[in-house]
Formats: C-alpha cells, sequence, structure tokens
C-alpha cells in the first residue's frame, strides 16, 4: 500500500480567514434553473415518483413505509422522513444538476467563490398538515464536515407551510405553496450556513403534500488556479482537492458569520472570535488535532 498523502491545511484556513470581509449571503434561495426528472426511487417500492407528486401515490408510499419503520425510515400520521441509503436516482442527468447548481449559484450566493462545494443527499421528507413538526429538515446527525445545509422543495401540491431562516435580524421565508405554474414545475432550492445564533424553524402546510429533499453542503480545499492557456494539456489534469477537515468547515461558517452580520443593521453587533489552540506540546498541528475557531454574535439588547 502507498504512503498516504499528507494534506496542507494552512491554504484553507488563510482561504477561511479572508471569508471574514467577503459579502455574500447567510441565505440563498432560488428556482432550479430547469426541471430534470430525477428517477427517484424508494428502496421496496417499485414505482419512480412522478412529479408534481400525486396524492394517491404519497398515500401509498406512506402505507407502504409505515410497516417498514426502522432508523432510516420513519412515519408519523401521513408523513414520513427516508433516509438517503433507502433511496436511489436512476437518472444521473438530475445528481449533475444538483452539482452544477452548488458549484455555481449556491457557492456565489454563499460567498465561497475560492472553495469547491459537494452536496450529498441526507433524506427525504413528505409531510402534510398531519405533521407536528418538520424538525426533519435540519439532519440530526450532519456530517462533521458539513457547513450548510440545501433543501431542495420538489414539485407537489399544498398550500402554507415555510421554512424560517434567521441570523441575527436577518429573516429569510422558503415558501413553495400554491399551483403557480413554478412551484408545480420546477424545483426550487433554499441554502443555508451553520452557524452559531442562526435559528432554523419550519411549519408544516395547511393542506396538500409538501415533499423536500434535504441535502448536506460539504467543502473541498481551495479551488486552484486556473491553467494559463499556454500550458500543455496535461498540466490541466490535476486531481480532485481532498475535503477540508471539519475544523476548517467550522472555521469558514464562523468566519462568513462575522462577514454577514457586520453589514445588517441596525449596529453595533459585538463579534467573539475564540480560538482554541492545539493543547498537545509534542506535536504540531495536523489534519487529525486542528486548531478549533467558534463564533458568537451579541447585539446591543443582549450585553
Amino acid at each position: 500500500m502507498g504512503k498516504r498523502p499528507v494534506v496542507d491545511i494552512r491554504e484553507g484556513y488563510a482561504a477561511a480567514l479572508a471569508l471574514a470581509e467577503r459579502p455574500g449571503k447567510h441565505c440563498s434561495m432560488s428556482a432550479f434553473p430547469s426541471f430534470v426528472h430525477p428517477g427517484l426511487c424508494i428502496d421496496g417500492i417499485e414505482e419512480e415518483l412522478a412529479w408534481p407528486l400525486p396524492s394517491g401515490q404519497a398515500r401509498d408510499i406512506v402505507s407502504h413505509l409505515a410497516s417498514r419503520t426502522s432508523q432510516h425510515i420513519q412515519v408519523v400520521d401521513d408523513s414520513c422522513c427516508v433516509h438517503a441509503s433507502a433511496l436511489t436516482f436512476e437518472n444521473p442527468a438530475w445528481n449533475t444538476l444538483v452539482t452544477s447548481l452548488v458549484s455555481g449559484e449556491v457557492r456565489r450566493q454563499l460567498g465561497l467563490t475560492e472553495f469547491e462545494l459537494t452536496a450529498a443527499l441526507s433524506h427525504l421528507v413528505i409531510d402534510t398538515k398531519q405533521a407536528s413538526s418538520a424538525a426533519t429538515v435540519t439532519p440530526p446527525r450532519a456530517p462533521a464536515s458539513s457547513f450548510a445545509t440545501m433543501v431542495v422543495a420538489m414539485p407537489s401540491y399544498h398550500e402554507g407551510g415555510q421554512l424560517v431562516v434567521r441570523l441575527a435580524r436577518s429573516r429569510h421565508s422558503f415558501e413553495t405553496s400554491g399551483r403557480s405554474v413554478a412551484n408545480m414545475s420546477l424545483p426550487h432550492y433554499c441554502a443555508f450556513y451553520h452557524t452559531k445564533g442562526s435559528v432554523v424553524k419550519t411549519t408544516p402546510p395547511s393542506a396538500g403534500r409538501r415533499v423536500w429533499l434535504v441535502y448536506h453542503l460539504t467543502l473541498q480545499h481551495p479551488k486552484p488556479s486556473e491553467p494559463h492557456a499556454s500550458s500543455p494539456p496535461q498540466a490541466a489534469q490535476v486531481p480532485p482537492p481532498p475535503p477540508l477537515p471539519p475544523s476548517v468547515a467550522a472555521s469558514v461558517s464562523a468566519l462568513r458569520a462575522v462577514a454577514l452580520t457586520r453589514h445588517i443593521r441596525p449596529q453595533p453587533y459585538v463579534h467573539f472570535l475564540q480560538y482554541a489552540p492545539v493543547t498537545s506540546s509534542s506535536s504540531p498541528p495536523s489534519a487529525k488535532s486542528p486548531p478549533q475557531l467558534s463564533w458568537e454574535c451579541l447585539s446591543g439588547q443582549d450585553l
């Protein structure tokens, strides 16, 4: 076996530090540029999910899953949550579309152009007015390397119900209810940071069924510079950057929170960035034991 490559995380921290001054959004929302049928299948159910999701198929899905409740499948009344391990996308073009969206518009809106972003499916949520809470929107066990969540609302008729994301006095409301052409024909997304002080609340729909695909967003190492036009073709063939360690992902969230709340009125806000160095004196900082950075923002009413 070859030696495990050494990952230098200094470049990742340097890029993260620059984000303390970078403008951007704490939450990004928009419609998909186009609709691609995902060919979404649930293990044990032969038919692919149709879009907009028919109420009859939704009832059949929940009824079928009710007899298979496990750690990967949860059913409450006529709502359900299905883990990614029980889901399959038969159309690879769907994953290509999500990847393009995350690496393009979402990355720009969140102000992370130096980094590569990747999306990993967490779970599927189908909820109704019977649902006591759509708490399954925020993954209870997000990977340590995840710095943000992206919720994709699939075409399905429902009325009411919101996803609200707050940071300090900034408030974003994500809602896709009604029978408009856009809501019934295009998926919509809402991507938001995991930052201390950020509050995510949801309300169930008042009628119909709401369908959400929830993704983890993770960071890769800073995006390499583009090769010079005169460079030989083989120079552009570099391996994909490795994932960033969880400490850098946490630092990115903390430093982005500083930048984003600086522009929220009224001010002043007091920012606390706490740096916890490695306590071991026998070895230098490494990817296995990196320093930790946390952030907290207090407004005048908190002091």
